[in-house]
C-alpha cells in the first residue's frame, strides 16, 4: 500500500477537522515517535511521580499545546499506573505515574508517542 496524503502537498497549511466554529481544530500533522525508553520511577504507595522524556530525536519539534498519546510498548512495573502525559516544553513530554495496590519498583520501559501538531 502507498501513502495517502491529506491536506496541502507543500505541508504549509493544515487540515481542519470538526463541524465549525471555535471547536474545529487545525491539525498540522500527526507524528509517531518510534520507540523511546522511559524510566518509570520507584513510587511508594500511594503516591505519584513525574518523569520528563526527551522527544528531541524526532524530526518534528513538539511544543506546548500539541496533543500527545503515550503508548506503553510493554507491561509497566507491578502496581504502576500511567496517569497522563502532556508536552511541557519544546521537544519534551512529561509523564505522570501513580501507584495502586502497593509500591512500584522503577524500571526502564519502552514507549511510543503519537503527537498531534496543533501549534
Amino acid at each position: 500500500m502507498g501513502t495517502i496524503n491529506v491536506g496541502s502537498p507543500d505541508g504549509l497549511t493544515s487540515v481542519k477537522i470538526g463541524g465549525g466554529g471555535s471547536e474545529r481544530a487545525a491539525i498540522k500533522g500527526i507524528y509517531y515517535s518510534g520507540t523511546i525508553a522511559v524510566s518509570v520511577p520507584s513510587i511508594t504507595d500511594p503516591d505519584i511521580a513525574k518523569v520528563d522524556v526527551s522527544l528531541a530525536a524526532m524530526t518534528f519539534a513538539p511544543a506546548v499545546g500539541d496533543a500527545i498519546i503515550a503508548i506503553p510498548l510493554e507491561a509497566l512495573p507491578t502496581n504502576a499506573r500511567l496517569q497522563g502525559a502532556w508536552i511541557n516544553a519544546t521537544d519534551q513530554a512529561q509523564l505522570t505515574f501513580g501507584s495502586e495496590g502497593g509500591n512500584v519498583t522503577g524500571a526502564a520501559k519502552n514507549f511510543g508517542f503519537i503527537i498531534i501538531d496543533l501549534t
